[in-house]
């Protein structure tokens, strides 16, 4: 309690009629954590003193904070920073951007006290969420607050039928395992276009919002403004699409993969494609525990639904069995047979599922990649092995 009064004194003076808000808008890092960009609030005096309101504050050496984060629920905090802070994104090479908002005095002390309320001990903590409750939608839902809802009213029936999906691949874009493991892990909720006003969970979009406002005349803001450049590349406007690269090597390990197991059983090419089938059912089969833990088993609600899961599957790991009647050149028993056959069938069944409404999710690339694989194991399980 004696903390929270020590802050309140602290931060309180920032408040007044003097009081000038202004959107801080950090382009993306180089941390997994930081490709999504960063925003803030930034409080600013007649007389020089300034305070930065960082929704994003977390502690990964929290006791407790992996489990939480795995589980889809990490707890964030508002935390009132010096704008002398700003000098460590500077450092790491990000873009910095501010945009004057010109509130009225009275919303500006209104915004200044909720900001200070909140930034308490007692209330600075909350949980959570990387599209509905982050960074950006805490800054976004204090200035629709204090504006009186108008970047609720001006963005939630417009849209430019993008989805998360969208975003969070092009933002990951530089990274090729987040990239990877983002659009494996994310299921159908994650598809449905987006408001204006959803967009925002993102600090650039945040910030467009604020200047189509200043632009349309509906906010007297002022122009962005950069206080850094930045050296980082920043994120592409579409995500990359890997269909043809992935059908292509699709196709390649495929067709390698039944000439080797032609082969006879003691060639080193038919052993070293059995090796390399034991390492895409293991690697299949535990992305399918995960995949299947992510919908059923956790909080990550933008998982669930997930149509991948036609792809990797927990059943892969049991097709392990099989692999040493292969290395001997023998033919697996009927049940692993049919556990392959399956396999096969799930991974066509992902494809031809395309063709109802109710399965839309944009997998096609893991399909043309992994589909074949599938049916080719499939393929060298059942039949007889070659002498």
């Amino acid at each position: 309690m004696r903390a929270g009064l020590l802050l309140l004194t602290l931060i309180l003076p920032c408040a007044g009629k003097s009081t000038e808000i202004e959107l801080i808008t950090i382009g993306p890092g180089t941390e997994f954590w930081s490709v999504f960009g960063h925003n803030a609030l930034l409080l600013r005096q007649q007389d020089g003193r300034a305070l930065i309101y960082n929704f994003g504050v977390f502690d990964p050496e929290e006791p407790g904070f992996l489990g939480r984060f795995l589980r889809g629920e990490p707890i964030y905090r508002l935390e009132a920073w010096p704008a002398s802070v700003l000098a460590s994104y500077r450092a790491e090479g990000r873009r910095i951007e501010r945009q004057r908002l010109g509130l009225t005095p009275e919303q500006a002390d209104r915004l200044a006290a909720k900001l200070a309320e909140n930034a308490l001990p007692e209330n600075a903590a909350y949980r959570y969420h990387y599209f509905r409750d982050n960074c950006s939608t805490r800054v976004r839902d204090a200035l629709d607050q204090a504006l009186d809802g108008l970047l609720r009213r001006d963005g939630s029936s417009r849209s430019r039928g993008l989805s998360y999906r969208h975003h969070a691949l092009r933002m990951s874009a530089a990274h090729p395992w987040l990239w990877a493991a983002i659009d494996l892990g994310l299921g159908q909720p994650a598809d449905r276009p987006l408001s204006l006003w959803e967009e925002s969970f993102l600090p650039e979009l945040l910030a467009a919002h604020i200047e189509r406002l200043r632009e349309s005349g509906l906010l007297a803001a002022g122009p962005p403004e950069a206080i850094a450049e930045g050296t980082l590349p920043s994120a592409p406007a579409y995500p990359p699409d890997p269909l043809f690269g992935f059908a292509l090597a699709g196709g390649i390990f495929a067709a390698a993969l039944h000439l080797s197991l032609r082969r006879p059983p003691r060639s080193f090419w038919r052993r070293g494609s059995i090796v390399f089938l034991g390492v895409f059912f293991l690697l299949t089969g535990l992305a399918g525990i995960a995949l299947a833990w992510l919908w059923l088993g956790s909080h990550h609600d933008f998982a669930v639904r997930n149509e991948n899961l036609f792809l990797l599957h927990p059943l892969s790991l049991g097709l392990l069995a099989a692999l040493p009647a292969l290395w001997r050149g023998e033919r697996p028993v009927l049940p692993l047979r049919l556990l392959a056959s399956l396999a096969a069938v799930l991974a066509v069944s992902a494809l031809l599922l395309k063709g109802l409404p109710s399965f839309s999710q944009p997998n096609l690339h893991w399909i043309a990649l992994l589909a074949p694989i599938h049916l080719i194991a499939a393929l060298a399980i059942s039949r007889e092995p070659p002498s």
